[in-house]
């Protein structure tokens, strides 16, 4: 979809974005390889402490389960953001949905809101326009998302304890 509008053949488009990509997310690893090696002396003494982790025996192992762990959160995220809209009616390719939990997800983070009410649904709203999807079930979606994670936050409160009145 994107392919046509930059007049590009889509087959190419498609290699560039999973080769830039596969670069960004080998960049911390180089960095890391870098800092342990010695080989980034020259940034200062101020990633000491990164220095310090990446000397450690097991990094390597540390960063791979980082990285899967991180990669099943945005993956688990991103497929409760699609199931939300397919469960309000908004049946779209699930290319669409990977286009769309970028700025959603985004705008949703930006601090000036609480909790990303209203900056996620006008994302919503933005990033789903195009695709067909009417405003008021796209408001939907974003509002849809957030009930999740105000449901994931009442769960994790109870699954670690609420601070009881003597603590307070």
């Amino acid at each position: 979809m994107l392919a046509p509008w930059l007049k590009l053949n889509p087959l190419h488009l498609s290699t560039l974005v999973l080769g830039l990509t596969a670069l960004w997310l080998l960049l911390p690893v180089a960095l890391l390889l870098g800092l342990r090696n010695g080989w980034l002396k020259a940034l200062g003494s101020w990633l000491d402490p990164v220095r310090q982790a990446a000397s450690s025996p097991h990094y390597l192992q540390e960063l791979l389960l980082q990285f899967f762990a991180s990669a099943l959160v945005q993956v688990l995220s991103a497929a409760a953001l699609a199931f939300g809209g397919i469960a309000l009616g908004a049946v779209l390719a699930p290319q669409v949905w990977a286009f769309a939990i970028a700025p959603v997800f985004l705008m949703a983070a930006l601090p000036v809101s609480v909790g990303g009410w209203g900056t996620r649904e006008a994302a919503a709203v933005a990033a789903l326009a195009p695709f067909g999807v009417p405003v008021d079930l796209a408001v939907g979606v974003g509002l849809l998302y957030g009930v999740y994670a105000l449901g994931q936050g009442a769960l994790g409160a109870l699954a670690l304890g609420l601070p009881s009145r003597n603590q307070a």
